[in-house]
């Protein structure tokens, strides 16, 4: 069950166009549950968009804030989604700060568990 954390900080209206970029998790090699948890430490400050392969799993949405700044993603509470992947398909996880200038740190975790 391979797993990735990553914390990223924002600048104002800063995008992240896909965090798994360059990993060797971006591209799915075989049936997968895909797991992805963020947090922030500002409130209402971050968005999240995520798709797998052409599918889009989730629209731009707010995440959620952490219960203590600088900590990251609880599992199971800061999920964003929990959906499967076929072979082949890319993970994008897109990041966007929304709030037009506070900086801030975005804490993520994404865990892929081959399925069958």
């Amino acid at each position: 069950m391979p797993s990735q954390r990553f914390a990223n900080t924002f600048t104002a209206n800063q995008v992240i166009q896909n965090i798994l970029a360059g990993s060797q998790f971006e591209f799915v090699g075989v049936p997968s549950r895909v797991q992805v948890y963020v947090v922030t430490d500002v409130v209402n400050t971050i968005s999240a968009e995520i798709t797998f392969g052409q599918e889009l799993q989730i629209p731009a949405s707010n995440v959620s804030t952490a219960t203590a700044a600088g900590q990251g993603p609880v599992v199971p509470d800061d999920i964003l989604i929990d959906d499967f992947a076929a072979p082949g398909d890319r993970i994008v996880i897109r990041l966007t700060e929304i709030a037009g200038g506070v900086a801030n740190v975005a804490r993520s975790l994404v865990v892929i568990t081959p399925v069958g």
